[in-house]
């Protein structure tokens, strides 16, 4: 008896003992096993490719709430002759239309498609938007990936998300992919960036940067940053390139949608000393301000376990000439932190409270 003719009770108590990459192969199977895969549910974040393997082998990641699934793996060439294969067959996925191979990892069931050379730029892409209607969730793209391996890259007109790892990385495959791909929310780079980045970098313009190693970031790029939240981490900046960010800021020249910035620097000047001595900061004033900003979430995502509610009663501000507009400043011996203030709606005493953030990108 086949799958779909199993009466619908019996069906369900399967699918619910069933793994999502068991889902998922069953969905290509025949149209009726799709649409009946298609009734479970599940609670996702979304979807994100991993294009970091220096297998060239590529995969599909489920984000749970809690958790991330590996989906499905492919790669664009024959199986090796040690994995059993199954037999060749057109997928029923819509758009690949010639013969892939499928085997099945005897480890973690986990399958891998190997398809031809000439799917590389779209298969990525179909798979991707069967896998998000076949079960309803998110279909954003998001990416995580080694740059070494830019040439993976498939066809996609935007990215919101993107994870780019490596020990280091040349700064003009940085520049060359953000000129490709234009990314809307997150760009996280975990990695050492060789060489310099162009000033005129569509990084700048993503809306939340994270750099874990911002060596290459210079004055000129932050002062040119178009986004609301910077998370720059190991930077070269000195206390006389941050007070000049400060009044640029204060003059109103540029930085007109910043609302975080986070500086871990290792530059030997201490901050909390010579920052208040080179340029004027306010004490809080209760009617002005309230005492705890709310940390966004692309800050939390960077920050990892961080408080949600940042207490800033002992805090100085500076004021933007142009509308009055207040930013705190946050001082460490090595650390500075730059909150604007565009929501000044008091929302009661600081708690302090911490809460596990669910990360967007692996």
């Amino acid at each position: 008896m086949k799958f779909p003719t199993y009466p619908s009770v019996v069906r369900k108590e399967i699918l619910l003992e069933m793994q999502i990459h068991e889902l998922f192969l069953l969905s290509l199977t025949s149209k009726n096993a799709r649409k009946i895969v298609s009734t479970k549910k599940f609670k996702s974040t979304g979807t994100c490719f991993d294009f970091s393997k220096y297998s060239g082998i590529s995969t599909l990641v489920f984000e749970e709430w809690t958790e991330d699934i590996d989906v499905v793996r492919w790669a664009f060439r024959k199986p090796p002759v040690s994995e059993e294969t199954l037999s060749a067959e057109i997928l029923n996925i819509p758009g690949i239309d010639s013969p892939c191979r499928i085997t099945i990892s005897p480890y973690s069931g986990i399958p891998t498609i190997w398809c031809s050379s000439h799917l590389k730029k779209v298969f990525p892409s179909f798979i991707h938007r069967y896998f998000c209607g076949l079960f309803n969730v998110p279909s954003d793209v998001q990416m995580v990936m080694d740059l070494k391996h830019l040439h993976s890259l498939p066809n996609t007109e935007f990215v919101k998300n993107v994870r780019l790892i490596g020990s280091e990385t040349n700064a003009k495959l940085v520049n060359s992919f953000f000129g490709a791909v234009p990314v809307s929310y997150c760009a996280i780079l975990d990695t050492k960036i060789r060489g310099d980045l162009n000033m005129d970098s569509s990084l700048l313009k993503v809306e939340n940067i994270c750099l874990r190693n911002a060596q290459s970031f210079n004055i000129e790029h932050l002062l040119r940053f178009e986004g609301k939240h910077a998370f720059l981490s190991q930077s070269h900046l000195t206390v006389q390139e941050i007070v000049r960010f400060i009044q640029h800021w204060i003059d109103g020249f540029g930085l007109q949608n910043l609302e975080t910035l986070v500086i871990f620097s290792r530059a030997v000047d201490n901050f909390s000393e010579s920052i208040p001595e080179e340029i004027e900061l306010k004490p809080w004033d209760p009617a002005k301000r309230p005492s705890g900003f709310y940390i966004r979430s692309a800050m939390r995502d960077f920050m990892g376990l961080s408080p949600l509610l940042q207490d800033c009663s002992e805090a100085q501000d500076v004021e933007r000439n142009e509308d009055g507009l207040l930013a705190t400043v946050l001082l460490g011996n090595n650390t500075f932190m730059f909150n604007v203030w565009r929501d000044t709606d008091p929302k009661g005493p600081f708690q302090g409270d911490n809460e596990w953030i669910r990360r967007r990108i692996r």
